[in-house]
């Protein structure tokens, strides 16, 4: 008799082992599994990690803030814009105008500018405006409707500028110049960026 329990409780050692084995092998797996999944946005400044969840409270906030935006769309790409800005095409040149005012209207200023900010969107090569530069406030790799981007703060005489520069697949690149000082237009470039798809 003396024998079977000391087979009983070997066996019961046996077991809690193996369970304890294989709940450890599985919070492991889970974990390994999990965090490879979450995305990385790497910063040239500092390196953060957003998780999943955060990205999708960042698109329903876009989604709510640019929810009365005009939409501007071409061959290959399309965005959401500020309703109160307007748009024009020239030379494969998309600008969009805050406050555009012609010579003929009242308000028009006497430094001759047609409008309080203006964006230039452009594709093409041979991108002047980004890499090693000493007028470089901060530089960030992000990544825009699954391409690679660049989102660049420069200094323009004391002006501070926005741009991207968005990597395509054809090795052309699409350039986005924001021309204004105001940190709300730079918050509405942003906000367009986020909104931006290639369709094709």
């Amino acid at each position: 008799m003396q024998k079977q329990k000391g087979i009983s409780t070997l066996v019961g050692v046996i077991i809690i082992i193996a369970v304890a084995i294989i709940l450890f092998g599985s919070i492991f797996a889970y974990q390994y599994f999990a965090k490879s999944q979450i995305p990385i946005t790497n910063n040239q400044q500092n390196s953060n990690v957003s998780t999943s969840t955060e990205a999708v409270a960042d698109r329903q906030n876009t989604t709510n803030e640019t929810a009365g935006w005009k939409t501007y769309t071409n061959d290959e790409y399309e965005f959401k814009y500020a309703s109160e800005w307007t748009s024009e095409e020239k030379n494969k040149v998309i600008s969009l105008y805050k406050n555009y005012r012609s010579a003929s209207t009242p308000q028009y200023p006497n430094d001759g500018m047609k409008y309080d900010a203006k964006i230039d969107i452009s594709i093409g090569t041979g991108t002047a405006g980004f890499g090693d530069r000493p007028d470089i406030i901060s530089s960030t790799n992000i990544e825009i409707d699954g391409y690679q981007a660049i989102r660049q703060v420069t200094t323009f005489g004391t002006d501070r500028t926005l741009s991207y520069k968005v990597s395509l697949d054809n090795g052309s690149d699409l350039v986005i110049y924001l021309y204004s000082n105001d940190a709300n237009d730079q918050a509405v470039l942003d906000k367009i960026m986020q909104t931006f798809k290639f369709t094709k």
